[in-house]
């Protein structure tokens, strides 16, 4: 199904005051951080409309907004985008992988700042079957073990297809980002989909 931008308006103004307080940090601290390649709050707008939408595909396939209950993985998490409007926008159980330690500290700041003091913010860089480089090895479920899984601009769709389908658990979604008429790596299927400028934003159940 395609989601109604109507919805991704809604709920936008719903969260209006804390994502227009996000796109203001990442433009305070994005060019000594090199966060995003977007330099304006209207880009950045364009960027947070596109995690919004991922949002509520996410919900549309569970048929609810998610509680913390759910656990949603990010990886890549770099400037916040998706995962602090994720953590804006959903009350899911968030963890925000992040290598670099500058990005993984505004990530940290900037979701206490958010009021999501409960989101992790983990060191590390996920590979097919296992994390590497991990700086807190206790603390991080494993494959097989997330609800929701979001990348954005990490890897061709086909490895994100490959590596979310290793790591979700046998009921979870995956969030694609990819160009307007790209098609889904082979074994999935669009549950709901969202166009935003020249960009799909498509969410996924796993193949089964």
């Amino acid at each position: 199904m395609h989601l109604d931008a109507s919805a991704v308006d809604a709920r936008i103004e719903e969260h209006r005051l804390a994502l227009d307080a996000l796109i203001a940090r990442i433009l305070r601290y994005g060019r000594a951080m090199n966060l995003s390649g977007a330099r304006s709050a209207d880009a950045l707008e364009a960027h947070v409309r596109e995690a919004v939408a991922g949002v509520l595909c996410v919900e549309t396939l569970f048929g609810r907004r998610l509680t913390s209950g759910e656990r949603w993985l990010d990886v890549g998490s770099g400037g916040g985008l998706p995962g602090l409007v994720v953590a804006v926008c959903s009350a899911a159980s968030l963890t925000l992988v992040e290598p670099r330690a500058k990005r993984a500290s505004f990530l940290e700041s900037s979701a206490a700042v958010l009021g999501r003091r409960d989101a992790v913010v983990q060191r590390a860089r996920m590979e097919a079957s296992a994390w590497a480089d991990l700086v807190e090895p206790a603390s991080i479920p494993g494959p097989g073990h997330w609800d929701v899984m979001t990348a954005r601009a990490v890897w061709a769709p086909e490895l994100w297809g490959e590596y979310a389908a290793s790591w979700l658990n046998p009921e979870g979604v995956a969030v694609f980002h990819v160009q307007a008429g790209t098609q889904l790596p082979a074994g999935w299927s669009a549950g709901c989909r969202s166009k935003v400028g020249g960009w799909s934003v498509v969410a996924a159940k796993r193949p089964g």
